[in-house]
């Protein structure tokens, strides 16, 4: 979805990963878009060790779930977006676009 809108994606499997992929990348990460929930690793502790790593890096996360339900001692890192799951691919894109401009 966001290939066709121009947009470069570094795909992962789960959080570990990601962490080797953005490790490896050679260009800048400028969007870090995370399920909640994954295996092996959830998503607000990748988008943690990330931001570690890359200060002021935007977090955008996708859950099935209510970000209320989310937002309690399993955390979401303050300052992140959110998109409730099931989206179309335009509410994607806006999202994305949105947290970009947002940072």
């Amino acid at each position: 979805m966001l290939t066709r809108e121009g947009f470069k994606v570094l795909s992962a499997t789960d959080g570990a990963d990601a962490l080797d992929v953005v490790a490896g990348a050679n260009a800048s990460i400028q969007l870090l878009v995370t399920d909640v929930v994954m295996p092996n690793m959830r998503g607000p502790e990748l988008s943690r060790r990330l931001t570690r790593e890359h200060p002021g890096l935007p977090t955008l996360f996708l859950s099935g779930n209510p970000k209320e339900a989310l937002s309690d001692d399993r955390g979401l890192v303050p300052g992140t977006h959110f998109l409730a799951k099931p989206f179309r691919a335009a509410a994607l894109v806006e999202a994305v676009r949105s947290t970009l401009s947002a940072a």
